[in-house]
């Protein structure tokens, strides 16, 4: 009484494309400290503008020249500074959660659409530091100005890993899924007699 084996499936390794290069991380890591300092600046300027009221009410703020002048300024053309202050920082704030969810995308499992989020996103953010650059020298802030300078080469960093990622993918081991055996494996061919031999018992 023959006896057929049962179907069986087999796997190998290969290669195969993960689509971004080992940069993808490094940006993520970068991405993810930017994070957590334009966190705590957004929620220092938020913060501010909420307590102005009580920040404007100091000796400081009322016998600043300085101070009292801009604010005059201000008001003239219809600027409110404590809004404008809770209005840039929830912008700060929110751009730096998506940078830290995103960093988080990188580091763990960077995808071509993580990296091309990533690169719009650092891309935008430059074009606003170099706009807040430009508004640092034509009013005199030099010191500010010098500071903004220091997080466009951060983020232009950044930028160079993210598109250094998208153009060299690197190849990773990956487990090809189970094949069955062909239909007939571990058949006996049509046609064959096995041998037999004589019972010795």
């Amino acid at each position: 009484m023959s006896h057929s084996p049962s179907p069986m499936s087999y796997g190998y390794p290969g290669l195969q494309q993960s689509g971004v290069g080992p940069t993808a991380r490094n940006a993520g890591f970068l991405l993810l400290v930017l994070g957590v300092i334009a966190l705590l600046a957004g929620g220092c300027l938020a913060g501010f503008g909420v307590a102005w009221e009580r920040f404007a009410a100091t000796p400081q703020v009322q016998n600043s020249a300085e101070m009292q002048k801009m604010l005059s300024e201000m008001r003239k053309v219809g600027i409110n500074f404590p809004w404008l202050l809770i209005i840039w920082g929830g912008t700060i704030l929110a751009y730096s959660l998506v940078s830290i969810i995103l960093s988080i995308f990188l580091i763990r499992a960077a995808g071509q659409g993580s990296v091309i989020v990533g690169i719009v996103l650092v891309g935008i953010v430059m074009v606003v530091i170099l706009f807040s650059i430009l508004l640092q020298l034509i009013g005199g802030g030099y010191v500010g100005a010098g500071v903004f300078v220091v997080f466009l080469a951060l983020h232009g960093l950044a930028l160079m890993w993210l598109i250094n990622a998208l153009r060299t993918p690197t190849p990773v081991m990956t487990y090809m899924p189970p094949t069955p055996y062909p239909p007939g494996y571990g058949q006996p061919m049509q046609g064959y007699q096995y041998p037999q031999y004589p019972d010795k018992r």
